[in-house]
């Protein structure tokens, strides 16, 4: 069974959003390189896909009013995975 939305129970702070934009710049940034050079496949549509879960949580975190907001697992499973591959690219941090 799927359920049409899934529960948005996992706070994550809001300040996480610039993380993300940082996130969605490299993504756009490789999309265009794949572009150049392949034909839409699988993997660039799978980049257009993760380009816009990151977005879509980055638009979440910046239209909340409160210092935090509540994702689902996904979203903050994403957030965890963008704050730790800045951490090693830090040079992605600010493009």
């Amino acid at each position: 069974m799927v359920l049409a939305e899934a529960p948005r129970m996992y706070p994550v702070f809001t300040h996480h959003a610039k993380e993300l934009k940082a996130a969605a710049r490299y993504l756009v940034q490789r999309i265009e390189r794949y572009a150049e050079s392949h034909a839409p496949d699988w993997l660039f549509n799978t980049m257009l896909n993760r380009h816009d879960l990151v977005v879509r949580t980055m638009r979440e975190m910046e239209n909340s009013k409160n210092p935090f907001v509540y994702l689902t697992r996904e979203e903050r499973d994403l957030v965890a995975r963008v704050n730790n591959w800045l951490k090693e690219h830090p040079e992605h941090r600010t493009a």
